[in-house]
C-alpha cells in the first residue's frame, strides 16, 4: 500500500510539473512491467531510492534476461516507459493498440 501511495504521489508530482496525459502511459508501461515480472522496476527500500530510480529511468528500466517475456512485451514496455516525445502513445491510444504485444485482440468487441 505504501508503494501504491507513493506513487500516487509522483504521478501528481508529474502532473503538477507539465506533464501531459501521456504520464499514464508511461504508468501503463511501469504497471506492465510489474505484472509480468513480479515485481516494480524501480522498487527500492525507501521511497528516496525509488525516486532517484525513476529520475534515472533510463539506467534502471532493466528488464532481466530470466524473466520469461515476450519480444512483444519487452518492446511495448520499452516504448510506454520513454522520454514524452517518443513514448508509444502520444498521437493517441491507437498508437499502442496497434502494437504487436496486442495483435489478435478485437478492440471492436471488448466492453
Amino acid at each position: 500500500m505504501l508503494l501504491l501511495r507513493f506513487r500516487e504521489k509522483v504521478i501528481i508530482l508529474l502532473c503538477l510539473v507539465g506533464y501531459t496525459e501521456t504520464v499514464d502511459w508511461w504508468s501503463m508501461g511501469v504497471i506492465l512491467f510489474e505484472m509480468l515480472v513480479g515485481y516494480p522496476p524501480f522498487a527500492s527500500e525507501t521511497p528516496r531510492e525509488t525516486w532517484y530510480k525513476i529520475q534515472n529511468w533510463r539506467k534502471y528500466l532493466v528488464i532481466p534476461h530470466d524473466a520469461k517475456v515476450s519480444i512483444q512485451a519487452v518492446d511495448l514496455i520499452r516504448k510506454l516507459v520513454a522520454d514524452p516525445k517518443d513514448r508509444l502513445g502520444v498521437n493517441g491510444v491507437e498508437e499502442i493498440k496497434a502494437h504487436p504485444f496486442f495483435a489478435g485482440i478485437n478492440w471492436q468487441k471488448l466492453r
